[in-house]
């Protein structure tokens, strides 16, 4: 099991309400995420996420949050998110991507979100295509749970090097070493493939 207690500390921190776009939280105590995963010790696989998002309303004083869980395990899958069609115009980048903009922004818009669990609850929603982060500071505490929901519904969370699924272990202090790419449809990925022989 892989838990990250508190995703987008820095927003927490600041304790400040942030702004939403596209139906999707940009920064904020909006972004914070608390991710539970479990993955299967032999195969490394996700088996089973739960994504809650704490602060997503303001209402009566009080904040109300969001929480969204899936279950993948072979011949069953299960979630509690119905699942949607991609926003296809829509393409979540990490702010580092200067090439990927280039390539991206020829036929999508570009949009910058904080936090991994954030990312992970937009493509999970379909509010955007996909989500390409080549940085290699994202750890598997930060992907289990969405990429256990990701494929619940389909879709999946693959490496940057060799388009392999994301695989986990106990070893937690080493990030995923190859930047990440999440989509809950097969076209995203292969739009990434287009992107990667070209650059």
């Amino acid at each position: 099991m892989l838990i990250d207690p508190i995703d987008g500390t820095n927003e927490f921190v600041k304790g400040v309400s942030g702004k939403e776009l596209n139906g999707m939280f940009v920064d904020g105590v909006q972004i914070t995420t608390i991710l539970i995963g479990v993955f299967n010790r032999i195969t490394s696989e996700p088996l089973m996420g739960v994504l809650n998002q704490p602060f997503t309303s303001f209402q009566n004083g009080t904040w109300r949050g969001t929480c969204y869980w899936g279950i993948c395990y072979p011949n069953w899958h299960l979630s509690n998110i119905e699942k949607n069609d991609p926003q296809k115009e829509i393409v979540l980048l990490s702010r580092n991507d200067s090439t990927s903009v280039t390539f991206f922004q020829k036929k999508h818009r570009i949009e910058i979100i904080t936090g991994a669990g954030n990312k992970g609850v937009a493509v999970i929603q379909g509010k955007a295509f996909g989500c390409l982060l080549s940085q290699t500071s994202i750890y598997k505490w930060d992907t289990c749970a969405p990429h256990a929901i990701l494929k619940s519904l389909g879709g999946n969370m693959v490496n940057l090097a060799n388009f392999n699924p994301l695989i986990y272990d106990l070893d937690i202090k080493v990030p995923h070493p190859q930047g990440i790419l999440m989509y809950l449809s097969q076209d995203f990925l292969q739009l990434v493939k287009e992107f990667c022989k070209e650059y």
